[in-house]
């Protein structure tokens, strides 16, 4: 059985704005977890990996965005990971549809794995350069949802 994420600190990039999807991503994971005994064909484990790939994709553009802005030098590798990300929820969707998809084992595998692995290395990376060559501090992001850093 695949254990829940449980968010703590090491996950912080320290942006308050990013941590907060984090954190919502997570918390979306770990309710397909609670939803394990679930069949595939159930309409509940449908709804919530759907609500996560929409949720995850806006959080993945909103992070590209920031760090075009910020001019991130690994961008390109960073949105590369996102799109086999986006690949790889593609794919597990559609077999989750088509029934072909043991669920949501091989799918949580995948999330919790990928996940953890991309905020703990991939996001780590980038948040010196974005806390403090573009001056994005803990508090966060406009409000205006733009991903624009406060200057």
């Amino acid at each position: 059985m695949v254990e829940k994420i449980q968010w703590d600190d090491r996950y912080a990039i320290g942006i308050e704005r990013i941590d907060a999807q984090h954190r919502k991503i997570i918390g979306l994971i770990n309710r397909l977890v609670d939803l394990s005994g679930v069949t595939t064909d159930s309409t509940l484990i449908e709804d919530t990996l759907n609500e996560m790939t929409i949720y995850a994709t806006e959080h993945l553009d909103d992070e590209e965005r920031l760090l075009e802005r910020c001019g991130y030098p690994h961008l390109d590798e960073h949105a590369a990971a996102h799109k086999e990300f986006r690949k790889c929820t593609a794919l597990l969707c559609y077999s989750v549809v088509e029934g072909r998809v043991v669920v949501p084992e091989e799918i949580l595998t995948f999330l919790c794995h990928w996940w953890s692995a991309h905020i703990l290395h991939d996001d780590m990376a980038y948040r010196d350069h974005v806390t403090t060559g573009c001056g994005v501090a803990a508090e966060g992001l406009a409000s205006d949802g733009s991903g624009s850093p406060r200057r």
